[in-house]
């Protein structure tokens, strides 16, 4: 693994020159090992002919035949940093890569910076009589720092996101003229920058592509890993039982009390804990629904 960041080089004269911090031989797994700095600083110009010399460098001296020991971390730990740089400049002498600039222009547009109050507040946007609407717009739209302005969680069933999903929702984008979207570690989608004038006719169009799925950062937004699906260390195929969790508890949140929404802090903690653990987890989670505990721990046990 390679890692390079933007850095700025003064001269004495004044002037600047734009390059590179690179890192090498990062990684986690089973042995983690922390990347270590090739060099402090590297021209732009620079950038491409040296990570030829770098995959030059672990071709000739990686190992190719063991794939679970295909990885720059373990010639780093063989070489010594000293060594891998000296092989690396010398490799750098035979590159065939132009040490030149490239410069590609991005369709993403730039961020908003400096944007002015929106003379819509939420309260105003937000007189509307559809109850699903009203359920969405309490879990699913938050206030941001800037006066007029909101952020929309997409909630994604168990993080999945379909490619039909992904061309609808950036084409809402590019029709509200937003600015972006971000993955939030709970695995749902979060759309900052919408004006509150906007959230009804943007939930229209999101619900168009089933993205409007009311219930985000509430008890029923499970978050849960690939598990025994794709990982050989899991025990539970954790992805299904998310789905099945998050429709058990949004039925019980809103059959008994709907203070309980708010409380998936730590819930997510069981799907990555041994059987036992799970067991031990959801027993003190469950001092309200004494009658539904068999029923949930029944449902961790079909979905193994």
């Amino acid at each position: 693994m390679t890692s390079a960041s933007s850095r700025k080089s003064v001269a004495n004269n004044g002037t600047s020159h734009r390059g590179f911090k690179v890192l090498v031989g990062g990684g986690l797994g089973s042995l983690p090992t922390e990347a270590a700095v090739l060099t402090d600083f590297l021209p732009e110009e620079e950038l491409l002919p040296t990570i030829e010399a770098i995959l030059r460098v672990f071709t000739e001296t990686g190992n190719r035949k063991n794939k679970l020991m295909a990885r720059l971390k373990f010639v780093l730990r063989a070489k010594g940093i000293e060594e891998f740089r000296r092989l690396v400049a010398e490799k750098r002498k035979v590159s065939q890569a132009p040490t030149e600039t490239f410069t590609v222009p991005t369709p993403i547009q730039p961020t908003l910076v400096t944007i002015a109050p929106s003379p819509l507040s939420s309260v105003t946007a937000g007189t509307q009589t559809d109850p699903e609407y009203d359920r969405w717009a309490g879990h699913n739209l938050m206030f941001q720092r800037q006066a007029g302005y909101g952020g929309v969680w997409v909630k994604l069933s168990a993080g999945t996101f379909h490619s039909n999903q992904m061309r609808g929702l950036a084409d809402v984008l590019e029709k509200n003229k937003l600015t972006g979207v971000r993955i939030a570690v709970n695995q749902d989608l979060v759309i900052p920058w919408v004006p509150f004038d906007r959230v009804r006719a943007i939930y229209d169009e999101l619900r168009a592509f089933d993205l409007a799925t009311a219930g985000a950062r509430t008890i029923s937004d499970v978050t849960g890993c690939p598990g025994a699906t794709t990982c050989n260390l899991g025990i539970t195929r954790s992805l299904t039982l998310a789905e099945v969790l998050s429709r058990e508890l949004k039925r019980l949140h809103r059959s008994r009390n709907p203070e309980i929404a708010h409380q998936n802090q730590r819930l997510p903690e069981f799907l990555r804990a041994s059987s036992h653990c799970r067991y031990r987890v959801l027993r003190q989670r469950q001092e309200g629904w004494r009658t539904n505990r068999l029923r949930i721990i029944s449902f961790c046990s079909a979905a193994r």
